[in-house]
């Protein structure tokens, strides 16, 4: 459907979540499986590995895959380490319904590591709608999937039986928790099994963290006298940790004590020394879960699945430096066939490189690469530079790029070279070997060049986006649809990483105040409704109207906006600043784009904060400019007839004198008393007081022109001060005055009459005379006309 098509779905046919799901579910035709995944953050090597399998698995299945990168739920993390407000991601967890999601995967290990197994249960029962498919650890009941143990004893192994080492240690994660107690189950094992008995001493529990520097130090500290030989690590995480802590007692890895890891992180081959670790073949979960899952969904059969692990030898404990270009000759053999040949080749590469899956749109290159080069080496047939050279650029693109690396592609290139020289036999041949696999490096390492270029550009060009993401909403400034028209176009600038983005806000931001003490004094409740306020997809980028915004929470995935045509993988992000939660973001990611999505969030959080943050000073600056406006207009006003009062009237009529003075000009200042004020106050009341004085104000008002300063400047005591006035525009205001004084008295129901003495003073500002002098002057006038006044202030 295009945009216009999902109006009239809204308007005609009625929104309902049941008629138009993410997973194409019409009229009840199935034609997608919803598969979640629960994962820790989107920050480490593994999430990220796991992810790009899950990915991978999701394309080749034809499934739709939801990953939702929360955080570890009750972190402990000290606040200087962490985030103190990364819990908010946690409440992207509420967001997975039964409603949207057919199967979930759960990566306990990475988002429960501080979870009791009690804890672990009541989390599951949230979701007891949905299958569920446990990641990393063993949960009965459920079907799982996680690392087999053979790469941890192989490496246990290694240590004591290449390298002698008999005081072993272990630096495992949390105690209590699942994926630390099994891996140091199995280090106890192999101990068993070598007939070592384990020094309970060297036991440390760290948290599978690089920051756990503390327990690697204590590790050390309480064997100071007894340093162990070697320490194997239950994850490369930890090593950092222990490298810190033994560079501060001046002892050094791989030379005084053996070091091992687990789960060849990016950083474990390029540390210095290399670090021996387990291959743990992360991708390769990620892409069997989704498999797992499926099989789950379909078929119903509750197994445990193990994914393989391997020992990758390094320098850490012990090993010399390993020549990555040896093969196994027998392995790899141009006389093998060539289906046997090219799938050797492959292993051979993921071994030495630590590539972990090979999806179809990955091997189908391959295939045809190693395929044409085996066939013109077990045939008459010369290699062809072009049709290498074609069969090359299939291969180098960055769909493949997202599962080799540098050292894959050089083994793969290194491999087929010898492969093709053993099976030469004369110099010229050789040499046109030589000649065709260096044009092959040169080709190799332009496009290295040539991609690292363009992810400069485009690393450029998004920082560019990102900051114009908060400019443009606060240039926008309170016209929230134009902010967020803005801002969606600026984000669809994105479509090379996102392919699709939908923002979802809540109806008003929600504080949410976790705790990272565990002690969770407010539980978050997912509201009811999301409002969609803004999206893109590949038809264009779209500010919905006020009324089509507001959706169930639940239906995120599964409303007339989401695309449906085909299958889709969607990240969810929470929207938060600090306490405050704003709403949650579902991009549509290319994989090798996951690390940008945080950023992207982050300065998208921060821009809607900022934008509100303006918006609130803004309106707190207008509300206090009112507020000095009034304060202001009462401090020169009377309440009472709203004329000025005394201090008003003197500001006023100064600023008149002191701008006409150089120029001369002539005017009236007219005293007024209201007659009998205190016997009408003592007669009637204040009320009718008040009533007098207004009507008094009123009938000055109604025959003073609009350039007169009138005030009132005592309880009966009024002033005028008027411009351009002489000795007889002033006694035909006077007479007006009176005239329509006696006007009301004669009508009036009022038992007492209104009148005003008046008195007049004319000026001409060429004397000289002050404002006071001229008010004094006009009340003298004025005592004397009070001599006139009637006798009584009473009707008969």
């Amino acid at each position: 459907y295009n945009y216009e098509e999902y109006i009239f779905l809204l308007n005609y046919t009625g929104y309902d979540n049941t008629a138009i799901r993410m997973d194409g579910d019409y009229m009840g035709e199935k034609k997608r499986i919803n598969v979640g995944m629960f994962i820790n953050s989107l920050y480490n090597d593994y999430s990220t590995l796991v992810c790009k399998g899950a990915v991978a698995a999701a394309e080749e299945l034809d499934v739709n895959l939801l990953l939702v990168p929360g955080r570890e739920i009750n972190a402990r993390w000290s606040e200087e380490v962490l985030n103190r407000f990364e819990y908010q991601n946690n409440t992207l967890y509420s967001y997975v319904t039964e409603n949207n999601i057919d199967v979930l995967l759960m990566s306990l290990g990475t988002f429960a590591i501080f979870l009791s197994k009690q804890e672990i249960q009541d989390f599951l029962k949230k979701y007891s709608g949905i299958r569920i498919v446990i990641m990393e650890t063993i949960i009965p009941g459920y079907p799982c999937i996680l690392f087999g143990d053979d790469g941890l004893r192989d490496e246990i192994n290694h240590v004591i039986n290449e390298h002698g080492a008999r005081k072993v240690a272990f630096l495992t994660g949390q105690k209590g928790q699942s994926v630390a107690e099994a891996r140091l189950k199995i280090f106890r094992e192999v101990m068993a099994e070598n007939g070592i008995p384990v020094n309970e001493s060297y036991i440390e529990y760290g948290d599978f963290s690089e920051w756990c520097v503390d327990k690697a130090r204590e590790l050390l500290d309480r064997n100071a006298d007894d340093m162990p030989e070697a320490i194997c690590c239950a994850n490369d995480s930890m090593v950092r940790a222990l490298e810190k802590a033994m560079a501060e007692k001046g002892l050094k890895i791989g030379r005084d004590i053996l070091v091992t890891g687990y789960d060849d992180a990016q950083f474990a081959g390029v540390m210095e020394p290399p670090l021996t670790t387990v291959k743990s073949y992360m991708m390769t979960m990620g892409y069997e879960a989704v498999e797992l899952a499926v099989k789950y969904y379909k078929d119903g059969i509750n197994e445990i699945h193990y994914v393989k692990t391997g020992l990758i030898r390094r320098e850490s404990c012990g090993c010399p430096a390993q020549n990555d270009d040896d093969y196994d000759t027998e392995k790899i053999n141009a006389d093998l066939p060539a289906d046997v040949f090219t799938e050797n080749i492959i292993n051979h590469i993921c071994e030495k490189s630590s590539l972990e899956i090979l999806p179809e749109k990955v091997r189908k290159p391959i295939n045809d690469f190693v395929g044409y080069i085996h066939s013109c080496i077990n045939s008459s047939d010369k290699l062809n530079r072009k049709v290498l050279f074609t069969k090359l650029g299939a291969l180098l693109n960055e769909d493949v790029s997202d599962f080799f690396n540098i050292n894959s592609f050089r083994t793969l290139f290194t491999v087929l070279k010898q492969t093709a020289l053993e099976k030469t036999n004369t110099e010229s041949e050789k040499k046109i070997i030589y000649d065709i696999f260096g044009k092959v490096y040169h080709r190799f390492s332009s496009y290295l060049s040539n991609l690292d270029i363009n992810r400069e550009e485009r690393t450029w060009l998004d920082q560019f986006l990102f900051a114009r993401i908060t400019a443009e909403m606060m240039e926008k400034g309170k016209d929230e649809e134009m902010c967020f028209n803005s801002l969606i176009e600026t984000l669809s600038k994105l479509n090379d990483k996102f392919e699709s983005m939908y923002i979802y806000m809540f109806g008003k931001s929600i504080l949410n105040q976790n705790s990272l003490s565990n002690k969770n004094e407010h539980e978050w409740i997912r509201p009811e409704k999301l409002y969609l306020r803004a999206f893109y997809r590949e038809d264009g980028y779209y500010v919905p109207d006020e009324d089509k915004r507001e959706l169930p929470s639940e239906d995120f995935l599964c409303n007339p906006f989401v695309e449906t045509d085909k299958r889709k993988t969607y990240i969810l992000e929470s929207l938060y600043f600090n306490d405050e939660l704003y709403g949650v973001l579902m991009l549509e990611s290319k994989s090798r784009y996951f690390t940008n999505i945080t950023s992207l969030s982050k300065q998208l959080c921060t821009a809607i904060k900022m934008t509100r943050f303006t918006n609130l000073l803004e309106n707190a600056l207008n509300k206090v400019k009112k507020t000095n406006e009034i304060l202001s207009r009462e401090s020169v006003s009377d309440q009472l007839t709203s004329l000025y009062n005394r201090r008003g009237f003197m500001i006023e009529a100064d600023k008149i004198i002191s701008s006409r003075s150089q120029d001369g000009f002539k005017g009236a200042v007219l005293f007024a008393d209201l007659d009998y004020l205190k016997v009408i106050n003592d007669t009637f009341g204040h009320k009718n007081g008040d009533f007098a004085i207004r009507k008094a104000a009123s009938l000055l008002k109604e025959n003073l022109d609009e350039n007169a300063v009138i005030g009132r400047i005592g309880g009966d005591e009024f002033i005028a001060f008027v411009p351009d006035a002489g000795q007889s525009d002033m006694e035909n205001i006077c007479s007006a005055i009176r005239r329509m004084a006696k006007e009301f008295n004669d009508t009036s129901d009022k038992p007492y009459y209104v009148n005003i003495s008046m008195g007049v003073y004319c000026f001409d500002s060429a004397d000289g005379e002050s404002l006071e002098q001229l008010m004094t002057n006009a009340d003298r006038v004025l005592y004397e006309n009070k001599k006139l006044k009637s006798k009584t202030a009473l009707k008969p």
